[in-house]
């Protein structure tokens, strides 16, 4: 029903953020100080659906003019 922040560290390992220079640390960091709404340390569905659901519309809105939506940039996690 949850993610902890060792659930949400395997997420990211798995993400490869690395690719885009951006710290597992980090990113799990951000990822949950960005989804976790309720502040209980914990993200719930709603929570995670949410998150993902504002970073793909943010990722449509920010693309770049020549195509490149920019997966090698830390803009997302911004």
């Amino acid at each position: 029903g949850h993610l902890t922040h060792g659930e949400m560290t395997a997420l990211v390992v798995g993400i490869q953020f690395e690719e885009i220079d951006l710290e597992h640390d980090d990113a799990v960091r951000r990822i949950m100080a960005d989804f976790d709404t309720s502040q209980n340390q914990l993200i719930d569905e709603d929570e995670f659906v949410n998150g993902v659901c504002r970073w793909l519309h943010a990722a449509r809105r920010s693309r770049a003019p020549a195509g490149d939506a920019g997966p090698h940039t830390v803009k997302f996690l911004s």
